[in-house]
């Protein structure tokens, strides 16, 4: 993450640049199968760019693995960016060459409505529950 930060002087407006490295801990992710479908639990409440990058290690690293159906619960996400979204189309554009699935569960309304927003509920399946995922995959 780079932060800017203001120096003033009597010419204007200089910007000192300070690089501030973000580590987001993989336990962040809650993992299991079940039935051969690779579920992932957010385990935070804002999905922004600083976690894209892990989830989309996490989810092509089991593309890769040969695994082509995968459920992200996102119950406790109370945001989401476009990076965070992003990481999901592009996994689920992996998915869709190798005739796989990628189904959201549990949005919140804050959720659900950037999703409608940006048409992604035509990409998406979204289910309300695991269970009723597991049943539809």
């Amino acid at each position: 993450m780079l932060f800017l930060f203001p120096l003033y002087f009597n010419t204007g407006i200089i910007f000192f640049i300070n690089t501030i490295k973000i580590m987001k801990n993989v336990s962040d992710f809650t993992t299991e199968i079940i039935d051969n479908v690779f579920i992932v639990t957010i385990n935070f409440i804002k999905a922004t760019f600083e976690n894209a990058g892990i989830l989309d290690k996490l989810l092509s690293n089991e593309i890769d693995k040969g695994r082509n159906k995968l459920i992200i619960e996102m119950h406790q996400v109370e945001f989401v960016d476009s990076t965070f979204l992003g990481a999901l189309v592009v996994n689920l554009k992996k998915l869709t060459v190798v005739n796989g699935k990628l189904m959201l569960v549990g949005l919140k309304p804050s959720v659900c409505s950037v999703i409608l927003q940006t048409n992604l509920s035509r990409t998406f399946e979204i289910f309300a529950s695991r269970k009723e995922a597991l049943k539809n995959i």
